[in-house]
């Protein structure tokens, strides 16, 4: 099903030796109708055999963290519960094997919310793996509980008496999962209740890139990188993100959001065309190299050209790592300078046209001083068009040879330093869209969860940098003072004092070390 190359190109998107198939792409669509089919019937016919109702919950692998693409081993997972009316739950399993940080599982979570976003109260489950370190559990258990996770297990493959991991003994989780689930335990209904704030940002998830990018130049894994560290720079700006697919874009909901990020060169027309009417009704569009230059069936695309105000040509790659684990071996393509400041770029860079006049150079690259970040006002919105890779070069930044850096990852397998420039460079057209963090931290790289139902809200603090925080100022937004009756620590087992600030309340944390949750009580 997928497509088969001559020779390797030199350049891309120009593929002459490519046979285009237009069939290539219906056919992918096949695969998980297929099993969403599968799905179907058995739903239908199995309660009926065994005399009760049927409990499904599909589970995600590591695969498409590995190889970017979601397609490449068979099934496009989120779509086949989407097609699927009978399944309603969606898991993912704490591996995050051969990936640049454990906070991918953030990510993914996301990726499964989005898979059964027009579900009626859908189940999000975290199947915590025993074989990682007690501290990996922890931040990947507050982390899901962050993103919305309602369904916890642990689990270990063994006993095993000969052979194997042996990971169900390993003794040193058991005191986590204990505090753990005293934690949760202790606010166990308001979570149950209680689902993340509607996000302001999205970010699109295209099928057609992972359908025509799989294999090409370690691509897949350029636009994988690419997603997942737009998501978690923003992530670690406080800057709540959801995830959309083109079919959600094409039906409308896009008018809920104020920023779209888009990645991969391939999009439906349909979708590209739903952008650019957003963007004329003032919604704000960043993309990064090739973003929405080419359709469904892989011809070029110029929906998207009038609302970036330019066409973008030519991409020089680097040789992209299959792994993300991998990226710190990725050299630097160049430096893109702009007014703000001056940025590594790694991975690859693209050649972009301005259209005329109307659209502004923001930076260029170091190297040959060609166009590198464009602005475009269209209608009442506006777009930004960048022409390399700004994800993937944060991702990079955050990696390091784990064997010449044995420290780095003693205790968990979760970065907490990436390029503070470059994060703010990416959260900036946020802010200047007017979305401000339902959480305000004031410090970086700590995640800040918000979840609320009508009896309250769940706070949820990671701190990935695990540097203990002292007398930390939270500013929870869009929580009326007057409807609040208490706000618990939950680690710390200690309710806190809160003062008003308009239509916030303003909490002090004594002390953040790893992870805690704040139970805001109405």
């Amino acid at each position: 099903m997928k497509p088969v190359y001559g020779k390797r190109p030199e350049k891309f998107p120009c593929l002459t030796t490519l046979a285009i198939d237009r069939t290539i792409y219906p056919k992918v669509w096949f695969r998980p109708w297929t099993l969403a089919n599968v799905i179907r019937q058995l739903d239908a016919h199995y309660p009926a055999y065994l005399a009760k109702p049927l409990y499904t919950i599909n589970m995600t692998s590591d695969a498409f963290m590995n190889t970017g693409s979601m397609t490449a081993h068979g099934v496009d997972l989120l779509h086949s519960i989407r097609l699927a009316p009978g399944v309603r739950d969606m898991g993912v399993e704490g591996w995050k094997n051969l990936t640049a940080s454990y906070q991918f599982i953030s990510w993914e979570m996301e990726m499964i919310r989005c898979g059964t976003r027009h579900k009626t109260d859908p189940g999000l489950q975290l199947a915590a793996v025993m074989h990682r370190q007690p501290l990996d559990i922890e931040f990947a258990v507050y982390s899901s509980l962050a993103h919305g996770m309602n369904y916890l297990s642990y689990f270990s493959y063994g006993p095993w008496y000969a052979g194997g991991d042996h990971a169900s003994e390993k003794d040193e989780n058991f005191p986590v999962i204990r505090r753990i689930n005293y934690a949760i335990g202790g606010i166990e209904d308001l979570l149950l209740a209680s689902r993340p704030r509607p996000a302001q940002v999205a970010l699109l998830y295209a099928m057609p890139t992972d359908v025509w990018t799989w294999g090409r130049h370690g691509a897949n894994t350029a636009w994988l990188a690419e997603h997942i560290g737009l998501f978690l720079a923003l992530q670690h700006a406080q800057i709540p993100v959801e995830i959309l697919a083109e079919e959600d874009v094409v039906g409308g909901e896009l008018a809920k959001f104020k920023v779209l990020y888009i990645v991969g060169p391939n999009i439906t027309s349909a979708a590209a065309g739903a952008i650019a009417a957003w963007v004329r009704d003032g919604g704000t569009l960043i993309g990064t190299a090739a973003a929405g230059s080419r359709d469904e069936y892989d011809r070029p695309l110029d929906a998207l050209a009038p609302v970036f105000g330019a066409r973008q040509g030519e991409v020089h790659f680097a040789t992209i790592p299959r792994s993300t684990e991998k990226l710190y071996t990725l050299p630097l393509l160049d430096y893109i300078v702009t007014d703000e400041g001056q940025f590594e770029n790694a991975g690859l860079r693209i050649v972009v046209t301005p259209l005329d006049g109307a659209t502004r150079i923001r930076g260029r690259f170091f190297s040959d001083d060609a166009p590198a970040l464009l602005e475009r006002r269209d209608g009442k919105g506006r777009a930004l068009l960048l022409a390399g890779l700004p994800g993937l070069t944060y991702l990079r930044g955050g990696t390091v040879d784990k064997e010449e850096n044995p420290g780095r990852y003693a205790d968990c397998y979760s970065p907490g330093v990436y390029p503070a420039a470059l994060r703010e460079a990416i959260a900036a057209p946020v802010h200047e869209a007017g979305v401000r963090p339902p959480v305000e931290v004031g410090v970086p790289v700590v995640e800040a969860g918000l979840r609320e139902s009508g009896d309250g809200a769940v706070v949820v603090l990671v701190n990935y940098p695990r540097q203990p925080l002292a007398d930390l100022k939270l500013l929870i937004h869009g929580i009326k003072p007057a409807r609040v009756r208490s706000v618990t620590a939950t680690t710390l087992g200690i309710e806190l004092p809160f003062a008003p600030r308009g239509d916030a309340i303003e909490v002090v944390l004594p002390t953040l070390s790893t992870t805690e949750m704040l139970a805001i009580r109405y």
